[in-house]
Parts: structure tokens; sequence; C-alpha cells
């Protein structure tokens, strides 16, 4: 008798790295700290901008990101791609942000000041 198949999820590919979240730029930008210093754009999480004229609800999703994250040790999980222009965006490394055992990316989500995608996000914070 064959014992029952359990599901797992299956990691994603990529780079893992030990982190320190220096601050935040906004709502889905963080500057982090390992051996050398970057900035990290959430995938899966699109927040209102700090200029413009999303500047007064940005800066509230950017208060939000720091209570989640700001001086917290975590990690940044970059998934691997073919091309590591894929990686990057606008000067940002593209991952997700672990701190406590949290995806801040989907914790951002629930305080209501990030969306899932582009398109929610516009409709969300119009300009």
């Amino acid at each position: 008798m064959l014992p029952e198949l359990v599901e797992h999820t299956v990691p994603t590919l990529g780079i893992c790295v030990p982190i320190k979240v220096l601050s935040v730029y906004n709502g889905d930008t963080v500057v982090c700290e390992t051996r050398f210093r970057f900035r990290l754009r959430l995938i899966d999480a699109w927040a209102p901008e700090v200029t413009g004229p999303q500047k007064a609800k940005g800066l509230k999703a950017k208060a939000a990101m720091q209570k989640l994250c700001e001086g917290k040790i975590g990690t940044v999980l970059i998934p691997w791609q073919d091309d590591i222009g894929k990686m990057t965006s606008m000067g940002r490394i593209l991952g997700s942000l672990n701190i406590n055992g949290d995806d801040i990316a989907y914790e951002m989500r629930k305080t209501g000041w990030a969306k899932l995608t582009k398109d929610e996000a516009a409709d969300a914070w119009p300009e």
C-alpha cells in the first residue's frame, strides 16, 4: 500500500540573503543591508507614490511599511530569472521580504496600503 501523497510547496528558486531594513522609501520599496546596501522593490505590492498627486496617501503607505519592517532583521528572496535584467527594476532589486515569518508584501496588502497588481493600484489611487 502506498502512503498518501502529501501536498508540498516547492520553494522558489532564487537567492536568499539575511538583511536589515535600514529605511523605508515608500509603501513598496525599502533600503536593505547585507554585505552591501541595496533598494528592494517588493514583488506583489503596488503602493501609492510619495510624490505627485498621490503624495498624501503615499506617505501613509510609507508609515505603514515603516511600522512593519524599519530597523528589523529579516530575509530577502530574489527569485531567479534567466536574465539578470529581469531581477531588477529602475535600479532596485525585485524580491520578497520576510520579517519574523511574515511576507511584508502580503502584510502591506492586508493594511490596504498596497495592492497585488499595478492595475488594482491604478484603480485604488488614481492620479
